[in-house]
């Protein structure tokens, strides 16, 4: 019974104690009209006062009394029973509403936590996602090194000066012997000299020839004595390191030799060299008239060439990129730590021991190298403790020909900083849920009228969230009257009265201003009671093509072209009405079924939009888009205008659907840093498939030219080159249409 009911019952009690009996009923029955449950209460209290009066000679009329009271004790029966029914009956569906509400909060809970583990396992992978992407740019930068000095030192091997050398230096050695290679000759050290003159015009570190049939060295520039004026490496025979690549070198092969020690590099030295430098070295073999007549070294400096194409990822105590051996030695200058000193440790001076024990990555490294040869790359997240006793992370990589690979360590708590962001964000949902439970078992707050609002947006019904951006999020909805199907992009409340509104505003602007087909379509902007702003557009039944070349890696010439196209014909109108996209990429492309009309694009967020020969110094103006679809000129110049612009992200694009590499993947960091020419690294070797058209191939690279003045000056051209190959390529509907069942991805 309720604190509530029971003061109702004794004011009212209070009221009537001194009435007569039938006065008292008629008083009680009249004020409790409306509430059954104060009215049996009220006359359970005062049949029990009535009886109690009677027993104590207090009645004026004792039969009248006497049968009133055996007329109230039967009526008080029959009304607590009934009180208590109905009692007993909220109290059920209340604890029924109650229970269900815990049940729903704990379905919530278990429900939160499944989804938790698979967005924090999404996240996981996200992470190792870039991390491995890092990683592939570092081994992307060696491989563009070692292929550069290869081409360099195959056209040493063919310099006359050269070929002269190894045929006088095997004459002399088939007349003289070992003995000449060690002598005070003359012509040795005018040689040598020679040999020297070369290696300082090409900025090497040092050069030698070695015997074509026995691993002899003939002459080296390094490690020149001061009396003898020759080197004290001329007649040594080569150690075990240096012997293996010998002998891919005299079958025809040029190697990369990765940093070895002296003694791997030499079979016995006569005086122990104290200072001596690590150095790698590229070989080659040098041909006469079609015959190796002997093998070209070329020692590069492992500290000034080879670790330098990986300092710029070394920062303390966050990330660690180096080479390594088999042996576990370090090939690359790396940061070591030494008490409270830290400092830049040289090649091959750090193994991957922790505690006089192996890394756990490189423990896991050696396994898989072992026991499954075809693994040439991997990673550890479960952390462990690197050669410096850093908590971290890794990957690695696996070079088999050049046997080095390549370690990307990351510190433990930077690699999962999202993670446990995602961890603690979730932790405290969970708390918001049960306190929110609470609120709802206590006040039986009206969720379902709260749910409808939240989900009217003008004369919008919103019925899913389909996506989110940085500034905001995009829902599928529905029109209340037409019951139309729309995507609504919903500002984030955050962004109001910022420049974030102000491009939210100039994308619906400049996107209804355009109407070409291959254009999405905008037919409402407003904002809701909360003053968010939103536009509608069309709805979208396809996928992105960033999605479609995921699940479709081998994409159709024809195909390619008839999405190149519309692209093409959606910015020529932008480019007609003096506009910019500056945002073009697969993610911004969408492959869609407009009712049975299969592969048709439409061209999305035009929020990085701006119009061609105008300057506005604003923030909006500030460097937006996708650095792998982006013309490098907007990298020195965001203020910059020009619809070649639009023209290099379209060759991007192009380029990626049909190599499925990044333009960015083909060239390295220095490059970017100022190289106006990238001539020398497009060819047609960037394309795995051979059934692409030259005249494509010559168009994409033209594109994506640094000279803007070589690319196509008007997105007409584009299209119209894209036309004319297109006619040998052609995409039918019915084409269309066997892709699309091919794929139910695409919905």
């Amino acid at each position: 019974m309720s604190d509530d009911l029971h003061v109702k019952a004794s004011e009212l009690f209070g009221q009537v104690m001194e009435l007569p009996y039938e006065d008292a009923i008629s008083v009680i029955n009249k004020s409790t009209e409306n509430d059954e449950a104060l009215r049996e209460y009220t006359l359970n209290l005062y049949t029990s006062f009535a009886k109690e009066k009677e027993n104590f000679g207090q009645s004026d009329n004792n039969s009248n009394t006497q049968e009133h009271i055996t007329n109230s004790s039967f009526l008080q029966k029959k009304l607590t029973q009934s009180s208590v029914n109905e009692i007993d009956k909220k109290s059920f569906f209340r604890k029924r509403k109650n229970w269900l509400t815990v049940a729903l909060v704990l379905l919530l809970v278990i429900a939160g936590f499944f989804y938790g583990t698979i967005v924090r396992n999404k996240l996981i992978n996200s992470e190792l996602r870039e991390h491995q992407a890092f990683l592939n740019s570092q081994s992307s930068i060696v491989e563009h090194w070692m292929v550069s000095e290869k081409m360099k030192i195959k056209d040493l091997a063919k310099l006359s000066i050269v070929q002269s050398l190894c045929r006088e230096l095997l004459e002399q050695y088939n007349k003289k012997g070992k003995a000449y290679l060690t002598s005070n000759s003359p012509q040795l050290e005018e040689f040598t000299q020679e040999l020297k003159k070369l290696s300082k015009s090409e900025q090497v570190l040092g050069m030698s020839i070695i015997h074509a049939n026995t691993p002899i060295t003939f002459i080296s520039t390094g490690l020149i004595g001061e009396k003898t004026k020759v080197s004290i490496l001329n007649g040594q025979m080569l150690g075990d390191g240096g012997y293996k690549k010998y002998l891919e070198v005299i079958k025809g092969k040029t190697v990369f030799v990765p940093p070895l020690t002296l003694s791997e590099q030499v079979d016995v030295l006569t005086n122990p060299i104290d200072n001596y430098f690590s150095e790698c070295h590229f070989a080659t073999p040098v041909y006469s008239e079609g015959n190796i007549i002997g093998v070209l070294s070329m020692s590069l400096s492992s500290e000034a060439t080879f670790s330098r194409l990986f300092e710029n990822a070394l920062t303390l105590d966050e990330t660690n990129v180096y080479a390594f051996n088999k042996n576990g030695q370090i090939l690359s200058s790396t940061l070591k730590y030494d008490g409270d000193d830290t400092y830049l440790a040289d090649p091959l001076k750090v193994k991957l021991k922790y505690n006089n024990e192996p890394t756990s990555l490189f423990s896991d490294i050696q396994e898989k190298l072992t026991h499954d040869p075809v693994a040439l790359k991997g990673h550890l997240l479960k952390s462990y403790y690197d050669y410096n006793g850093n908590d971290v992370v890794g990957s690695w990589v696996w070079f088999p020909s050049e046997e080095f690979g390549l370690i990307y360590e990351q510190n433990q708590s930077v690699f999962y900083q999202s993670v446990h962001l995602f961890d603690l964000t979730y932790l405290l949902s969970v708390l918001v849920v049960l306190i929110f439970g609470g609120i709802i078992i206590k006040t039986d707050f009206q969720l379902n009228l709260l749910n409808k609002k939240l989900q009217k947006l003008g004369q919008y019904h919103l019925l899913e969230k389909i996506g989110e951006g940085g500034f905001g999020e995009v829902f599928k909805g529905e029109h209340q009257l037409l019951k139309q199907p729309v995507a609504i992009k919903l500002l984030k409340k955050s962004f109001n009265d910022t420049d974030a509104l102000d491009r939210f505003r100039k994308e619906v602007m400049v996107t209804a201003s355009l109407h070409h087909p291959n254009t999405i379509r905008v037919f409402d902007y407003g904002h809701n009671h909360q003053n968010q702003f939103y536009y509608v557009m069309e709805y979208l039944h396809g996928i992105s093509l960033e999605e479609l070349l995921i699940h479709n890696k081998k994409i159709e010439i024809g195909r390619g072209l008839h999405i190149l196209l519309q692209v093409g014909y959606s910015l020529m109108e932008a480019h007609q009405k003096g506009l910019l996209h500056r945002d073009i990429k697969p993610a911004n492309i969408m492959v869609c079924n407009q009712g049975g009309a299969f592969d048709t694009v439409k061209l999305l967020d035009f929020g990085l939009v701006k119009e061609v020969n105008t300057i506005e110094h604003t923030k909006l103006n500030r460097i937006g888009g996708t650095p792998m679809f982006m013309a490098p000129e907007r990298l020195h110049d965001p203020f910059n205008a020009d619809v070649r612009q639009d023209i290099y992200a379209l060759g991007a694009v192009g380029l990626y659907m049909f190599s499925g590499k990044y333009i960015v993947e083909l060239i390295s960091q220095k490059m970017l840093q100022g190289v106006d020419s990238i001539d020398t690294l497009l060819n047609e070797e960037v394309f795995d498939r051979k059934d692409l058209p030259t005249p494509l191939i010559q168009l994409f690279f033209q594109c994506v030219s640094f000279n803007v003045d070589e690319r196509p000056s008007r997105v007409l051209q584009f299209i119209q080159i894209l036309r004319e190959i297109a006619k040998d390529y052609p995409w039918t509907v019915d084409d269309a249409q066997q892709s699309w069942k091919a794929y139910d991805v695409y919905g």
